[in-house]
């Protein structure tokens, strides 16, 4: 069985705060093929009231993976969330797996078939930066984008 990575970076980072980037994200038909990479235009960060304003501010965004779930009823996909490095394990771990359970949640709301979705909370592990790369970082800009991609949001097909 062939898995598909979609991968959605849906940065995880400072607990606390929610924005916005510059990113577009669509999703289409040609994202089935093997390995597809997509980056989401905005980021989630907590579980706050905030959020549902960072779901609604990013509806487009959201209807898109919607569809392109709906479009493909015969496949099962994981919500897997990752986060930095800053904080207990364990929190991370917990954390993370409450962040995919939110994700799925909403998406459930949004009338995607929740049979066709796991979620999967994966704490730290598989760390973009590692803290010796972040520590050799120059301006704390570039420290904070770099805790920002570590917490991600990885959508992928494991089950057809």
């Amino acid at each position: 069985m062939n898995k598909i990575f979609i991968i959605l970076l849906i940065t995880v980072g400072t607990f606390w705060n929610c924005s916005t980037s510059k990113n577009t994200f669509t999703l289409n038909d040609k994202a089935i093929k093997k390995n597809a990479n997509y980056t989401v235009s905005f980021r989630f960060y907590n579980l706050s009231s905030q959020i549902e304003d960072v779901f609604k501010k990013n509806e487009s965004e959201i209807d898109s993976i919607v569809l392109f779930i709906k479009n493909h009823p015969k496949y099962i996909f994981e919500i897997g969330v990752y986060t930095d490095y800053r904080g207990a394990e364990a929190f991370n771990l917990k954390l993370s797996q409450k962040q995919a359970e939110c994700f799925a949640n909403y998406l459930i709301q949004k009338d995607t078939n929740p049979d066709q979705l796991e979620e999967k909370g994966y704490g730290e592990t598989n760390l973009i930066y590692n803290e010796a790369a972040i520590d050799t970082l120059q301006s704390e800009d570039e420290k904070t984008n770099a805790h920002l991609e570590n917490g991600r949001i990885i959508i992928k097909r494991i089950k057809q």
